[in-house]
């Protein structure tokens, strides 16, 4: 697998190619945190919360959570081709990022006032109508946000950076455990007392003396304070609350601090919805992305619906408040993500520029398959530890995929732009969320289904025998496949710096002779310079 990023002195466009300032990037990439923050109660909440907390059987779940992905992805495209074609004052995309953060912020903290004494048809009307509302929201700010993205760098190397930095500050609420904190709030002095006395138990080395010292008068504190939250219902609601403070001024930040760089793509000619979709799909780079979606949603679509309950009912099955556990499992993760997003900062232009990156994203899937084949014998009834220690090694090595084929992206709308004379940085965004949105929704409604159909209780603390065995069969069956199945696909990937810089070259060369044309004709139309935001 030979590298595939060598400078091209010869086929290099003459000019350096432009990339914004740090600050720029950094301002940008904020408004992640509000992309991730309108996924998380559609994506991971829901299927958690509804059924264990207000009872609401899985199918009706899967239900509503697959209705709205239908619904929104065939919204997507729309969204996407009006954003391209908007001539707005304030850009192409910081409308639609205005009015999803607005509009979004207000759904993430009202959708969790259902009433778990509303009977099973109501309690599903409300999960409906909140996801359909909140998933639409995020596939407007994901699109219009990533396509705004694009616009930071032509460097084929640098976008590779934008990316990690974007991936750093989404990676950021992924700091706060949400669910565990829900459950904490229900009662926060006893809760409290036993994380004190978990830090005790193992603190023969006084590695824990400060969380300890910390904690127990905060326990004492809770006492007097616990009639605050009462239950976990309400303890989600105070994060609801949170959740959408942090994505309204995460959000906010993208609009007031960002200026777009090509306003003048909007006023080119153009064709309807159906003409731009199928120059989307003329681009072979792309639909091995649609492919490489695919294959990771067959399988870990399933494995998402799953693996939460396999955690609970297996893995943290005999502890204390397995819920708890659960909740716990995912702060490590998420320590060592940030930790590794932040390093992917500083390394990944250099490491993309050293392997290339075909080479990053076949690396990727490769470990994808290693971590799927494995992950059976480490996801044992009570390895707690084990499995702990097994996926922090893992998420180092599977992140460097996720950044290099973000970073592609960019690379196919200066493909397609070059193939005709158009740039639909939203629409590839929202094709890519359309298709992913119609597999998830079949596999979710498969797996409403699955889990009913395997003999799963959402009364029961403990289920019956075979229960457990059926799930990990079906999860892990699927992660593999899906697993074996990207990688495959991913060694189809044509994108190389060696294509990228001739492309840049020709679109350098268009865009010169275009602003000289415009000149000469006393034409006030804005030329492809600038920046977003230089003057932030």
């Amino acid at each position: 697998m030979a590298a595939d990023s060598a400078a091209v002195s010869g086929e290099q466009p003459a000019k350096k190619a432009f990339t914004a300032k740090a600050l720029t990037i950094h301002l940008y990439s904020v408004g992640a945190m509000t992309d991730i923050l309108l996924y998380i109660p559609f994506g991971f909440l829901v299927m958690q919360f509804f059924p264990l907390e207000y009872k609401l059987s899985p199918i009706l779940i899967g239900w509503a959570q697959a209705l709205p992905r239908l619904i929104d992805g065939f919204l997507d495209p729309v969204w996407a081709n009006w954003s391209d074609a908007c001539q707005s004052r304030m850009g192409r995309r910081r409308p639609f990022i205005l009015a999803s953060t607005l509009i979004g912020a207000f759904v993430i903290a009202g959708m969790w006032w259902a009433s778990p004494h509303w009977s099973q048809a109501a309690l599903f009307t409300w999960v409906l109508v909140a996801n359909l509302l909140i998933f639409s929201l995020y596939g407007i700010f994901d699109t219009t946000h990533q396509a705004l993205g694009f616009e930071l760098s032509d460097d084929f190397n640098q976008r590779a950076r934008v990316q990690a930095i974007r991936g750093f500050y989404m990676s950021l609420p992924g700091m706060i455990p949400l669910y565990m904190i829900a459950m904490w709030l229900v009662h926060p002095e006893s809760n409290t007392i036993s994380i004190v006395e978990w830090l005790t138990q193992h603190n023969s080395k006084g590695w824990f003396d400060i969380p300890i010292m910390v904690l127990s008068p905060l326990a004492r504190w809770f006492g007097g304070h616990a009639s605050w939250f009462g239950n976990s219902i309400n303890g989600i609601r105070w994060v609801g609350a949170g959740m959408a403070l942090l994505a309204l001024v995460a959000g906010l930040v993208v609009v007031f601090a960002c200026r777009e760089r090509f306003k003048w793509a909007a006023r080119s000619k153009r064709g309807n919805i159906w003409h731009s979709l199928k120059a989307t799909l003329r681009v072979r780079a792309f639909v091995v992305v649609l492919l490489l979606q695919f294959a990771q949603t067959l399988g870990g679509m399933l494995w998402q619906q799953i693996s939460f309950f396999i955690l609970i009912f297996s893995l943290c099955a005999g502890m204390k408040d397995p819920k708890m556990a659960v909740g716990f499992l995912g702060v490590p993760g998420n320590f060592v993500g940030l930790g590794w997003g932040f390093v992917m900062v500083l390394i990944s232009a250099p490491l993309c520029k050293l392997i290339g990156k075909r080479a990053g994203i076949i690396f990727s899937y490769g470990i994808g398959v290693l971590n799927a084949l494995l992950l059976p014998f480490f996801m044992r009834p009570g390895q707690y530890w084990l499995y702990m220690g097994f996926t922090l090694a893992f998420i180092p090595l599977q992140g460097i995929g996720g950044i290099f084929l973000n970073a592609i992206m960019p690379d196919i709308c200066d493909i397609d732009e070059l193939q005709s004379g158009e740039r639909h940085e939203a629409l590839f965004i929202a094709v890519l969320n359309w298709m992913s949105k119609v597999q998830n929704s079949i596999i979710t409604v498969i797996a409403g289904y699955l889990l009913v159909w395997i003999g799963f209780d959402v009364k029961l603390d403990i289920q019956p025998p075979g229960v457990v065995e059926s799930m990990r069969f079906w999860g892990f069956g699927m992660l593999i496949l899906g697993a074996l199945l990207a990688f495959v696909v991913s060694f189809w990937m044509p994108i190389t710096a060696k294509r990228m810089g001739e492309v840049r070259a020709k679109l350098d060369e268009r865009h010169r002779l275009a602003a000289a044309a415009a000149s000469e004709a006393g034409s006030t139309k804005e030329p492809d310079e600038g920046t977003v935001p230089d003057k932030a």
